[in-house]
């Protein structure tokens, strides 16, 4: 709900035709994994949604269609240069963009980290240069929320000698975890029009967005943001403690060792955007041609836009 509420704040009360680039369905090889699909259908229902078809061909040079006035981009994952050019230029055009980091998967039900193991296996989404050149890069760290951590059940296998034999499901046990960190109003900007109207928002394995300041012409605001108990999970080890005294042990030992602070998790951005493809826009997919040059000579857009 908070989700669609900011997109109605893009747009108010019209109706605007939203191209939704990413996954939003359930893997089949993940059937308890978190999905887009219940956000995709509130956004189908309130707006006009553009057929995935028209935005499939963005690695291969095809731009955003020019229909289109707000592009969600949800859960990148190792994009091809060429979509991150075709991203910039449809902002560069004037068009508003959304992108939605999540760079790992995660349990609907359990809330239970899926995918690697360590920080460094995690897959980078490709747009870490044009979020960057904007202002909001994420990392791949995960904020660690000592103050709003949310109460949330693990699942556990029962143990013993009549368990396993009786068929008994796992057993739930209640735990807060300070890697889902429930934002509420001291934490939520209610001046930007696009969280005005959002009393809170809970996030599972958040990126904090680095701190840099924004390119000039361009204003960054905190949308939402972490409490000043906060510190970056930089080791994998933490990643899977359910335990709540381990958690504590592991709260202790992060706050001694870096000082809190509050991290940013969500940024509006808005001004005039430099393009990271100034000299020249990145390549079409090297898989069409082995003869494709690193860069092309087409028209570039650049500082453009207000958006």
């Amino acid at each position: 709900m908070q989700f669609c509420s900011a997109v109605y704040a893009l747009v108010r009360d019209r109706r605007a035709r939203i191209g939704w680039y990413g996954p939003w369905k359930t893997d089949p090889e993940r059937p308890g994994g978190a999905s887009w699909e219940l956000a995709r259908r509130m956004v189908e229902g309130r707006h006009e949604l553009i057929p995935d078809e028209r935005l499939a061909n963005l690695r291969y040079g095809e731009p955003v269609p020019e229909d289109v006035e707000i592009l969600i981009v949800v859960a990148p994952r190792q994009e091809h240069p060429r979509v991150a050019f075709e991203l910039d230029q449809f902002v560069q055009r004037g068009g508003k963009l959304v992108v939605l980091v999540d760079r790992v998967q995660y349990d609907a039900l359990t809330h239970e980290r899926l995918g690697p193991a360590g920080l460094e296996d995690v897959p980078p989404t490709g747009l870490e240069d044009l979020l960057a050149a904007y202002g909001a890069r994420p990392t791949p760290e995960h904020v660690w929320d000592t103050l709003w951590a949310t109460e949330h059940s693990w699942l556990r296998a029962r143990t013993g000698s009549n368990a396993a034999a009786l068929g008994l499901p796992p057993e739930r046990i209640p735990v807060d975890s300070p890697l889902l960190i429930q934002v509420g109003a001291e934490g939520v900007d209610s001046a930007h029009p696009v969280t005005a109207g959002v009393s809170g928002v809970t996030f599972s394995w958040a990126h904090p967005i680095v701190p840099a300041e924004p390119p000039a012409g361009v204003v960054r605001t905190a949308l939402l943001s972490s409490s000043e108990a906060s510190t970056l999970l930089i080791e994998p080890t933490a990643l899977h403690v359910v335990d709540p005294e381990d958690i504590r042990a592991n709260s202790a030992a992060l706050l001694a060792s870096r000082k809190p602070r509050s991290y940013m998790l969500a940024a509006a951005l808005e001004g005039t955007f430099p393009s990271p493809f100034e000299r020249a826009p990145a390549p079409d997919d090297p898989l069409l041609s082995d003869e494709l040059p690193a860069t092309t000579d087409e028209a570039v857009l650049s500082g453009a836009a207000t958006t």
